[in-house]
């Protein structure tokens, strides 16, 4: 609200931290539940922007991890046929995590790739502590979590890149996800523009 009491701000951002973890693990559940009973994730297609839906995401989790410096970068044609709420929810695990496994002195960059004529491709990069080449096999599972601590020794149900990789494929793509030591971390989704 425009506070300039520096404490009282940090009690609010870390309230909103919250609220979001909270929101999130309740909609992954729900999403898990639907899919474990055999129901199609329901998608909703329109016209979507996918620079201004990642820009509008890092924006937000800027607001929130001041410190972070989160680039978004476009090339080619951004636009398709997708669920914006949907890929939104993909983008926010996948910034929010490259936010939270990265040197901080280094940005997470996220490249919106958009030169195919029948497709559109995001990455989203940082640099921190690698995924163990055994755990990238297996990370887009259900209940699945890579061995990297949560800086904040915080409790995750490891769903968030399964349902990341949920909302993909209801589209007509693919997610995968490449990590090392000297690279960084990089997760790739690419989906039909239609």
């Amino acid at each position: 609200s425009g506070t300039s009491d520096p404490k009282q701000a940090k009690v609010v951002s870390e309230l909103v931290r919250t609220t979001d973890r909270a929101t999130r693990i309740v909609n992954d559940l729900l999403e898990l539940t639907r899919s474990s009973f055999g129901t199609d994730i329901p998608i909703v297609k329109s016209q979507t922007d996918l620079a201004a839906l990642c820009q509008a995401i890092a924006d937000e989790l800027r607001s929130v991890n001041e410190s972070h410096l989160v680039t978004v970068e476009e090339e080619g044609d951004p636009t398709g046929l997708w669920d914006g709420a949907r890929i939104g929810q993909v983008l926010s695990n996948l910034i929010g995590n490259a936010i939270q496994y990265s040197d901080a002195l280094k940005p997470v960059t996220v490249t919106i790739s958009g030169n195919h004529p029948d497709k559109v491709s995001v990455n989203v990069h940082n640099f921190g502590p690698p995924i163990p080449a055994e755990d990238q096999k297996t990370i887009f599972q259900s209940w699945m979590r890579g061995q990297v601590k949560d800086p904040d020794e915080r409790t995750h149900l490891g769903l968030g890149l399964y349902i990341a990789r949920l909302f993909i494929e209801a589209h007509g793509g693919e997610i995968t996800v490449t990590s090392d030591v000297k690279t960084g971390t990089t997760f790739t989704f690419q989906l039909p523009r239609g």
